[in-house]
């Protein structure tokens, strides 16, 4: 088992929060191959969760969830500017 530092924990998306989803979307990019090592260990130790992880890494790893992931990274980052900047009027 190898172990790499994670950069950031990551988020639960909250519904009424649009920082948080920015937040959120930023944790999973720092940590995708992190993300991808530990689905692999799930896959590779089997039982019921292992089922979940292959689902999981096959919908992670298809090019139309990375370029999703991205798209709304640039979409999100300046309404979080927005959202911080506005945080700071209250």
């Amino acid at each position: 088992m190898v172990y790499i530092s994670v950069e950031t924990n990551l988020k639960v998306w909250a519904n009424i929060r649009w920082d948080s989803r920015w937040t959120s979307i930023d944790a999973i990019i720092k940590n995708y191959r992190v993300i991808i090592l530990a689905l692999n260990d799930l896959i590779e130790d089997g039982g019921e969760r292992a089922v979940d992880a292959k689902g999981l890494i096959v919908l992670i790893e298809q090019p139309m969830f990375v370029v999703t992931l991205f798209i709304l990274y640039k979409l999100l980052g300046p309404i979080k500017i927005l959202s911080d900047k506005l945080k700071g009027f209250t």
